[in-house]
């Protein structure tokens, strides 16, 4: 064939050919949308079938699941009530002071509230582990559970669990109970045992255990909703250390926590005890093919199975999609002959044609196509080779340009890079250390993470001739390079006010400093620039009290009691151009004889994202972290507190530059130099 345009009376046949492919193609073009139509709708169905049934199973075994754990945590909940009640703090102190009557006098009352909650038993047990009272027994009066006969019983193992950790314990059911000062051959209603520590003056004075059998647990246990005709719920736990059917609608055969479960198998009752929760098709017991959910119940270290039958469940969804095979296969058929019959009069040169486009789009541009024959096929491989050509010559151009800037965008990076890096190393430099303290100071712990690789926020600590010393951080605005400048040019200011004005204490230290900062930042002002820091400052000398100043930050006191107070700084920025005559700041003292150590912080540690909505860590679960840990030295404290911040942000981003502070106080070098002085 000739690569010219049709002419003359030859280009009528080709129009009839061209026209009987187009044709067959616009059959295909109505066949496959409404292929297509139909095997969405098919699958949508299909979908939908399978997301109802696994939603409403998902949801009954996790309303079962959240329904037995809701009953531990209220028995757990009532045995702490009962731990904080003030008759038992006041029996057991009268107990401990030698008078005899008071456990006879608590069982009486704690009788009541056995018989209202459904304990079989209430104990209070001594510190020293000796049974102060039962409601039950009275030959468990006196007895030591950690001694003798019952040195070895899950009493003792509850009573030593809530002593030492100082919360509630729930024990395995177990068909043993407590008789006497033995335990029994095993043939009572299951029981568990359930403790909470109880604190009188912030110690451990005691144990109160509650000892409850497992009818509300069969009571829960046959209240739970099966699915399906085939449907089953097994609910699984421990039971004197070993793996038990707790109940079961599929099994026979043993009472509840009798019957055994292997949890080397491979069960799903097995995968739920151990922690696991999921969905999907697996087979049962008997072999055969079931949908089933497991999910884990924290409180009772229980294991919950749902399983129902995927022949009884998947039924209507395996007929939609037989019908739809069907109906797709006669479809395909149909549309196979079409395409079959249009292939042979336009594959051919279309083939040829992607074939060379995808050696040009791979990178190939000395490809061309063969042109054969007249019509429209012929040009349009006319029109790609001429397009093809035009891209070689204007690729071959360009090759050079694009080396070239590659080369100068590769230099530019590089020289950036180092920059930054170089910035990052003179920032770090000025932090402090725990090699060049002043002797007023035991340790200096700092957490620092800017937001990029340098930031906005500095911490410094400048010992004193007097051997006290002047410690601050420094919180500018923005981040990045242009904040990190920022900081350090603040350091500096910050460290000349200090020299000038340090005798005065801190908060004429930050007023100093403010009038430097509006002298230094006047001029960018001018271009549009918004330039200012927030700063806090505390200062020890011998003889005289911790004096600290905030502007726009805070501080956390600790003191040698471990407990902490908050002190806020005023609500100002230093450097912003106010025009001030007077900065507003306060001026706060602290007590050296009874301080152990500081903390200052920027805000970037308050805005870090927690919990499920990503809010802000905040001033107050920030003090309540530090006291729950108020017993670590600085440094561990810092690391402990900064390791589970972060770990609380999970896979968000950081909001803003961190930095906190840690100053470690040595009061007996300020004492003693007090008294040398």
């Amino acid at each position: 064939m000739s690569a010219e345009a049709p002419s003359g009376p030859e280009s009528v046949p080709l129009r009839h050919r061209f026209g009987l492919q187009l044709l067959g193609w616009l059959l295909v073009a109505a066949l496959v949308p409404a292929a297509a139509v139909g095997a969405i709708s098919s699958s949508v169905a299909q979908d939908a079938l399978e997301k109802e049934l696994r939603g409403r199973l998902v949801s009954v075994v996790e309303r079962d699941a959240e329904r037995l754990d809701s009953w531990a945590r209220r028995r757990r909940a009532e045995v702490r009530a009962l731990s904080r009640a003030a008759d038992v703090r006041a029996a057991l102190a009268r107990a401990a002071s030698g008078d005899s009557a008071a456990g006879a006098e608590l069982a009486g009352r704690l009788r009541l509230h056995s018989e209202a909650l459904e304990f079989t038993n209430l104990l209070v047990v001594a510190s020293d582990g000796s049974v102060l009272c039962s409601t039950e027994s009275s030959t468990l009066v006196g007895r030591r559970v950690n001694q003798g006969p019952l040195e070895r019983s899950e009493l003792a193992r509850v009573f030593d669990r809530a002593r030492l950790l100082g919360e509630s314990e729930f024990s395995d059911f177990s068909t043993r109970r407590l008789a006497g000062d033995a335990v029994d051959n095993g043939s009572g209603t299951p029981r568990a045992l359930v403790g909470a520590a109880v604190f009188d003056a912030g110690r451990v004075s005691g144990v109160v255990v509650a000892e409850l059998d497992d009818r509300e647990v069969q009571r829960s246990a046959q209240s739970l909703v099966g699915f399906g005709a085939g449907g089953s719920i097994d609910i699984v736990g421990y039971a004197e250390g070993r793996a038990v059917y707790v109940t079961s609608s599929r099994t026979s055969g043993g009472g509840s926590f009798r019957r055994a479960l292997s949890l080397e198998s491979a069960s799903l009752e097995s995968e739920a005890l151990r922690g696991g929760r999921g969905d999907g098709t697996r087979a049962d017991g008997s072999g055969r093919q079931t949908f089933a959910v497991w999910r884990y119940v924290p409180s009772l270290r229980w294991g919950i199975v749902s399983q129902v039958d995927e022949a009884e469940a998947f039924a209507p969804v395996r007929r939609l999609r037989a019908l739809s095979i069907a109906l797709g296969s006669l479809a395909a058929l149909f549309a196979a002959l079409i395409a079959a019959w249009g292939s042979r009069r336009v594959s051919g040169p279309v083939a040829s044609l992607i074939r060379e486009a995808n050696r040009v789009t791979s990178g190939d541009l000395s490809t061309r196509v063969r042109v054969e024959g007249k019509g429209e096929l012929a040009m349009l491989a006319q029109v790609f080779n001429g397009m093809v050509a035009e891209l070689q010559r204007n690729t071959e151009g360009l090759e050079g340009i694009v080396a070239a800037r590659t080369r100068q965008l590769t230099e530019n990076n590089a020289r950036i890079r180092e920059s930054i890096d170089l910035a990052r190393k003179i920032e770090s430099s000025m932090l402090p250390d725990g090699g060049s303290l002043p002797p007023s100071l035991k340790k200096a712990a700092l957490v620092w993470r800017p937001l990029d690789q340098v930031g906005g926020d500095l911490a410094f600590v400048e010992p004193t001739p007097d051997g006290g010393f002047v410690a601050g951080v420094i919180d500018c605005t923005g981040h990045g390079v242009a904040a990190a400048m920022t900081a350090m040019f603040a350091t500096a200011m910050c460290s000349l006010a200090i020299a000038t004005h340090g005798s005065k204490g801190p908060a004429e230290v930050l007023r100093e400093l403010d009038r430097r900062l509006e002298r230094a930042f006047d001029r960018a002002r001018g271009d549009g620039i918004s330039l200012g820091m927030d700063v806090a400052l505390v200062a020890a000398r011998p003889g005289e009290p911790l004096r600290f100043s905030g502007a726009g930050v805070g501080l956390f006191a600790r003191t040698s009691d471990n407990k902490f107070t908050t002190i806020s700084g005023r609500r100002v920025g230093l450097g912003y151009g106010a025009r001030r005559k007077q900065l507003p700041l306060e001026e706060h003292t602290i007590s050296i004889d009874e301080l152990d150590s500081v903390i200052l912080f920027t805000d970037g540690v308050l805005d870090e994202p927690q919990g499920t909505r990503g809010e802000g860590l905040g001033r107050t679960r920030l003090l309540a972290m530090l006291e729950a840990r108020s017993g670590m030295d600085i440094d561990k404290l810092l690391a402990t507190i900064d390791a589970e911040v972060i770990a609380g942000r999970g896979e968000r981003p950081q909001r803003d530059d961190v930095t906190v502070l840690g100053l470690s106080i040595n009061r007996t070098a300020l004492v003693q130099s007090k008294g040398a002085a």
